[in-house]
């Protein structure tokens, strides 16, 4: 079974664990970034964010799709023993005192699946249970916004804030009696979608600013966006740092988007605050995830709220430039040297080296003389094997000369298998530190 799931296996084992350890080392950059440059804009944070979020996953495909070899070396940390690693009592008294597997045996170790191949097929069916649960939230809150009608009135406002706010296109426009809280939606038809509730209780102020919002999330292309942070995160949800990266961006383009807003009119701040306090108090009574699935709730991020209207009445700080250009040249710089700094990791295979020589795979890539001599051994070990279980079914099983002969015989083949194995991992791996020799066995 293993051995038409190794090559697959493998490589999505490298790929993850090299994925996570790159998304810690910037997330950790952008958690960094984020103290020393508290001045910097929200622009600038939102990126070093994003790479945060995505970097890692970029860094690693192409560290590993080009086959870069990073400057502090690759990381062989995916091996496993095998779920029943028990070595097979051998028959007879001639029991060989070794610390390697004979061939046979890890042959018999090479087809059985590893703790490691266990937990990738067990992360895969929970990644993809995940993202089948957010394709069914996305459906549930579609189908739960219906139905929905155009507004001709909406419309109107949002036709006269399309220039301000430099749309190509508007929208499309609806309401429905069943949305909670306004909400920009779609990905290649974008749609605003606002409660009937918002229509009837909200001013004329009001609706400018909540609907300057909204478009300024579809001019973002942030439905997009919060769509492609959630399918990263329940495809690694066991990274955290993802959560966290997902979380500071959400809230991050809330604020972008009300700093937009905010810029088309110079009551709209105001108009914008009470529009959210309201959308957060009708959220709170809401169904859990609405908004959040791919959709952008006005006021889905709510843990910000006191924050955000604080800006709106009172304006952003003043920012940085220079903190904010050395932020994005910092993560910038850090995620283009990634592929070459940062290590991979890669798998280790379960089998003994002289197993891995007689792949023909991996044959190929090794010298003739190397694969002659593990073939040898490989065959001097299956003889000496016959002749223990020959021994052992015989009379003289309980001769101690010949156990003690054994033994040794044993004992020599066994050092044998571990001085050509290094050979073989040498060739194979030509940046690995030598191995100190070992001593003759006596």
């Amino acid at each position: 079974m293993r051995d038409a799931l190794t090559p697959w296996l493998g490589a999505v084992q490298a790929w993850v664990a090299t994925a996570a350890l790159h998304t810690l080392a910037l997330g950790l950059v952008a958690l960094l970034l984020d103290r020393v440059l508290p001045r910097a804009s929200a622009a600038a944070r939102e990126l070093v964010w994003r790479v945060a979020l995505l970097g890692g996953l970029l860094t690693a495909s192409l560290q590993l799709g080009v086959g870069i070899d990073p400057w502090v070396g690759s990381w062989r940390a995916l091996a496993s023993e095998s779920l029943t690693a028990a070595t097979p009592s051998v028959p007879g008294a001639f029991s060989a005192v070794s610390s390697e597997p004979s061939l046979a045996t890890a042959v018999a170790w090479h087809e059985r699946l590893t703790r490691v191949d266990v937990a990738t097929l067990a992360w895969l069916a929970l990644a993809a249970f995940a993202l089948v649960h957010l394709a069914w939230v996305y459906s549930r809150l579609r189908r739960g916004l219906s139905p929905r009608a155009p507004s001709a009135s909406l419309r109107d406002h949002a036709v006269a804030l399309a220039t301000a706010l430099r749309l190509s296109r508007v929208p499309l426009i609806t309401t429905s009696a069943r949305a909670t809280t306004p909400l920009a939606l779609g990905l290649l038809h974008p749609e605003v979608c606002v409660s009937d509730r918002a229509v009837r209780e909200f001013d004329a102020a009001e609706l400018h600013a909540m609907l300057a919002h909204e478009l300024a999330h579809v001019r973002r292309r942030d439905p997009a966006w919060s769509l492609l942070y959630a399918l990263v995160c329940r495809a690694l949800f066991f990274h955290p740092l993802l959560w966290v990266a997902r979380r500071r961006l959400l809230a991050l383009a809330e604020l972008r988007c009300d700093a937009i807003a905010r810029s088309t009119h110079p009551q709209a701040g105001v108009a914008l605050a009470r529009a959210l306090v309201r959308a957060a108090e009708w959220l709170a009574h809401a169904p859990r995830g609405v908004g959040m699935a791919h959709g952008q709730a006005m006021a889905a991020t709510t843990s910000g709220l006191q924050r955000r209207v604080r800006l709106l009445l009172e304006g952003a700080p003043r920012r940085s430039r220079v903190g904010s250009s050395l932020a994005r040249a910092l993560v910038l710089a850090f995620c283009g040297s990634a592929p070459f700094v940062l290590p991979d990791v890669r798998a280790i295979d379960p089998r003994p080296p002289i197993a891995v020589a007689l792949d023909p795979v991996v044959a190929a890539s090794l010298p003739a003389p190397v694969v002659a001599l593990a073939r040898d051994i490989a065959a001097l070990r299956v003889e000496v094997d016959a002749i223990r279980e020959l021994l052992g079914q015989s009379t003289l099983a309980d001769d101690l000369d010949i156990g003690t002969l054994m033994r040794a015989i044993d004992a020599r083949l066994a050092h044998l298998e571990v001085r050509c194995g290094r050979v073989i991992d040498q060739f194979r791996f030509p940046s690995r530190p030598s191995d100190l020799p070992l001593e003759n066995p006596r």
